[in-house]
């Protein structure tokens, strides 16, 4: 139980509902789900808050590289980023580093930082 309380999307008031009939599902199924990749919600307000601030520098990169914030990475991937900052996954590799992955990695160990300047959001270099 104490799980579905950790995805992000279900809201208290829908598990309030709903959460015993879930978990009478997931015990019922011959083949348990393996649940160990379920997007979990941030583990506390600093996390949440890195995670805001490095999804704003990829949707600035990708805008700045004119190509989707999703061909880069998804929400997950930057979730797991936030976790782990050695996470494998694509956005740290190749092209996808080059465009957005080296400055989130130099943001998440605080080398660049996040500011307002004539009312846009900046990136810049501490």
């Amino acid at each position: 139980m104490d799980s579905l309380t950790r995805i992000r999307g279900l809201h208290p008031s829908f598990l309030k509902h709903y959460a015993n009939t879930i978990m009478e599902i997931i015990q019922q199924s011959p083949d348990k789900p393996d649940t160990s990749d379920l997007k979990e919600k941030p583990t506390s307000a600093v996390d949440s808050a890195l995670l805001d601030g490095a999804s704003a520098l990829l949707r600035l990169c990708a805008d700045r590289a004119g190509i989707s914030t999703g061909v880069l990475a998804n929400r997950a991937d930057i979730e797991k980023l936030v976790r782990d900052k050695d996470a494998g996954i694509a956005l740290m590799q190749g092209w996808r580093f080059q465009i957005a992955g080296q400055e989130l990695q130099q943001f998440l160990n605080g080398k660049v930082s996040l500011s307002v300047t004539d009312g846009k959001l900046v990136f810049s270099e501490r």
